[in-house]
């Protein structure tokens, strides 16, 4: 199947808006590298919905695959990102991560039309990172037949609903506004730029898990109470449900419903889907719905008066690893201070005096789950400064040092048993 056979493509049309979105593929081709077997191109774009249309056609005519993000969330996008087939990222977000594609097509007169029509041989033609009603997200894939019959059922089950209406806040990778604003109009040979977006929520779309059913009947229900004006649900890596609830009367249905948490504001995208990662952590879970560890198991090392040294084990479900940066848990610097470092000195010293300033502090590598850390901590003569450094005492690794000044004088270290 060639590019124009799944789209209503013709590079002869003398039709200005289509040779518009031609020119805009052209340009955005141009800066695309050769297709390798499997090689994708992320796409994540917050609104600009000629720019995404775009770009799709410029992946699917250099040879790549489509690995579709939801919305411009970085959280959304670096799962994405990060899968190996991926060679480049195409966005309209404010980062300034090349390929801002607005940016480039602002940047010159557009040029000829020239928009290859190749075989669509990238096996899988579309990836969708897709989130369900459920708060779970789901790799959703389709070869290049599959997603031409795809597109027509939906087209289908589109023309026979009567409860789609206009919508104008929808990304274009969202899954269901994928189908009925980008793929459908473009199959059928309708210009995008007079198309009126729809919102085509909770329509089945051939290769995506349909969970809207059993969790739209439990936030039916938390609806139908007097004083819920929101809500929501998540699933948590072992099937637990967990429910979200906003409105004057949260508070009182939460307390008497099972794993419910009553908020101001239910967190949601800027597609209307929730954050689930918001709702587990506040829930006492991790960003993904794991169960996370709040211990540190100290022991202590070699104890002088001036001079001492604590060993622990960071959990591989440490929760201050979490949500530092997506799909890659590290202990940030801050949380470096305040879990270990501060944490032994007030052991070593029973009482601390107030922290007043902190210098000299130099990131060198990182502490991640499963690290052995050794901390290593000496007083000046003025017993009011203490210099740190944080340890990967199985690979002899500094991680992190610095300066601590106090407010007054520390007490000597004094000697304790192995065990903290």
């Amino acid at each position: 199947m060639k590019l124009n056979e799944l789209l209503s493509l013709d590079l002869a049309s003398t039709d200005g808006s289509h040779q518009q979105l031609l020119q805009r593929a052209t340009r955005v081709l141009d800066h695309l590298p050769e297709a390798t077997p499997g090689s994708q191109i992320t796409l994540a774009f917050g609104g600009n919905r000629e720019a995404f249309a775009a770009s799709l056609l410029a992946t699917w005519a250099k040879g790549h695959g489509a690995a579709i993000v939801e919305n411009d969330l970085r959280d959304r996008i670096m799962p994405v990102l990060d899968r190996p087939p991926v060679a480049m990222l195409l966005h309209d977000t404010g980062s300034g991560r090349k390929l801002q594609v607005p940016r480039l097509l602002a940047d010159a007169d557009l040029p000829k039309a020239n928009v290859p029509m190749p075989e669509l041989t990238a096996s899988p033609l579309l990836t969708v990172h897709v989130q369900t009603e459920d708060g779970l997200q789901h790799w959703c894939s389709w070869h290049a037949e599959q997603l031409r019959d795809a597109i027509v059922a939906f087209g289908e089950t589109l023309a026979n609903n009567e409860h789609a209406a206009p919508t104008r806040n929808q990304a274009p990778g969202l899954i269901s506004s994928l189908f009925a604003n980008t793929l459908l109009p473009m199959q059928q040979g309708i210009d995008l730029a007079s198309h009126t977006a729809i919102d085509a929520a909770g329509l089945p779309i051939a290769g995506v898990p349909d969970t809207t059913s059993a969790h739209q009947q439990t936030i039916d229900a938390m609806l139908a109470n007097d004083g819920i004006t929101d809500a929501a649900v998540t699933c948590t890596e072992d099937g637990r449900v967990l429910t979200a609830l906003a409105g004057p009367r949260a508070n009182e249905l939460a307390g008497e419903t099972p794993n419910a948490l009553a908020w101001n504001d239910i967190p949601r995208d800027p597609n209307g889907q929730v954050l689930a990662p918001e709702i587990f952590l506040a829930f006492g879970l991790g960003r993904s719905g794991n169960e996370v560890s709040k211990e540190l198991n100290w022991q202590y090392g070699p104890i002088e008066p001036t001079q001492a040294s604590m060993r622990c084990h960071v959990p591989t479900n440490y929760v201050f690893c979490e949500g530092h940066f997506t799909n890659y848990p590290v202990l940030a610097g801050g949380a470096q201070l305040h879990e270990l470092v501060l944490p032994c000195l007030r052991q070593l010293c029973d009482a601390l005096p107030q922290l007043e300033r902190l210098d000299s502090v130099k990131f060198l590598a990182r502490v991640t789950p499963g690290d052995v850390i050794d901390v290593v901590v000496r007083t000046a003569d003025d017993r009011q400064l203490v210099t740190f450094e944080v340890r990967k005492a199985n690979e002899d690794v500094r991680c992190t040092s610095g300066r601590l000044h106090f407010a007054t004088t520390l007490a000597d270290f004094a000697e304790r048993s192995q065990d903290a």
